[in-house]
């Protein structure tokens, strides 16, 4: 996985800076964050939704005590160290709960989101990287993902999410949206995306999906 420095350089970079104004708009699209509301990212890392939510009760969760430091100098949050897998938290504890390019990479997707049902009172939104997606297939194409963290990422697709969540979220309503279709092109290409992910294109590299629980 990243080390914390790398994972924020890389998000400083051009290629970074752009990609993360796709994702981060959708994400706080699908969670509808409202005042007094309360926020649990689990998979903080260097804690930048956090920061993006800087005004709400929201805290972090993170395996990774470098990566905790990290986020402690972007936002001024509750940080804990933990993993997803045993959440240190009573049951219902949070409104909403985020888990972003979380669940690719955890030996028991299925044991994560039983606890994120445990301690989520009303929603939780995924962003996660969408098997059915032309950047996906180019990369397997070009073999570039074995050079990559992304090596050892399982890739989800919305199928594969309901099937993992409907179980044990049952009667949940589900929705998703996707962005980053084309590879990263400046100028127009950001515009170009935003009105993909509006006419709800299915196959962006980034999948966001809400899972809201039965009123």
């Amino acid at each position: 996985m990243f080390r914390a420095d790398e994972y924020d350089r890389w998000f400083d970079s051009s290629t970074g800076r752009y990609v993360w104004s796709l994702e981060l708009p959708l994400i706080l699209e699908m969670l509808e964050l409202k005042p007094g509301e309360t926020l649990l990212d689990i998979g903080c890392g260097t804690g930048r939704l956090l920061q993006a939510v800087k005004n709400h009760k929201a805290m972090g969760i993170d395996h990774s005590s470098e990566m905790l430091s990290h986020a402690q100098k972007k936002a001024n949050k509750y940080l804990v160290q933990g993993v997803a897998e045993a959440l240190p938290f009573p049951d219902r504890s949070f409104d909403a709960v985020t888990l972003i390019t979380v669940l690719e990479f955890v030996p028991d997707p299925e044991k994560v989101i039983r606890e994120v049902f445990r301690v989520c009172r009303d929603r939780l939104v995924l962003g996660v990287l969408n098997r059915y997606s032309s950047l996906y297939l180019w990369k397997r194409i070009k073999g570039t993902f074995a050079r990559t963290s992304y090596k050892e990422a399982c890739f989800q697709t919305v199928r594969s999410l309901k099937h993992l969540i409907e179980p044990i979220a049952p009667g949940c309503s589900i929705e998703y949206k996707t962005t980053l279709v084309l590879r990263p092109i400046p100028g127009l290409g950001a515009l170009f995306e935003q009105q993909l992910t509006r006419m709800g294109f299915p196959f962006g590299a980034f999948l966001v999906m809400r899972v809201s629980r039965e009123s």
